[in-house]
């Protein structure tokens, strides 16, 4: 088993546990005339038992094989540095805008945290804040914030 295992588990817990603050926040039903919220609340519940499950899983491997989860990683840097630029990603999203700060978030997390070049990175930077604009701005028509693009189109 390797960290992935430990990061993807603890992120999907906390995914699971915000999808069911939100949902309880709906109305809910029950089994024989369910509403808005009851599907999400479901799926939700079952996705935090099944991360819960890969975690437990692969603690139990990592205390076996005598390793701390993270021991064979570089260490704890690069979560926290992930950590960090994802926080700072928060506070700087309405103010730069969607595109700006989703591309400047891919670009250091492509070239500092997974060391790629800086070719590979722009390209993978532009490409996956475009595809994600389309699919998030466009397609599903989310008000996502223009930032300084907002100033750009006034003028």
């Amino acid at each position: 088993m390797r960290v992935r295992n430990v990061i993807a588990s603890i992120l999907l817990i906390a995914l699971s546990i915000g999808i069911v603050i939100e949902t309880v926040k709906m109305p809910i039903g029950n089994l024989k005339s369910p509403q808005a919220g009851f599907f999400p609340l479901i799926l939700g519940i079952v996705l935090g038992i099944f991360a819960l499950i890969l975690l437990i899983q692969t603690i139990k491997n990592k205390i076996r094989e005598g390793l701390a989860p993270w021991a064979k990683t570089g260490g704890m840097r690069p979560l926290c540095l992930t950590l960090v630029a994802l926080v700072i990603f928060g506070f700087v999203f309405e103010g730069l805008g969607y595109i700006v700060s989703t591309f400047v978030l891919l670009t250091f997390l492509a070239r500092y945290i997974s060391r790629f070049k800086w070719q590979v990175v722009i390209v993978f930077a532009v490409l996956c804040t475009l595809v994600s604009y389309v699919l998030f701005g466009i397609l599903l028509k989310s008000q996502l914030p223009l930032g300084i693009f907002e100033v750009i189109l006034q003028t």
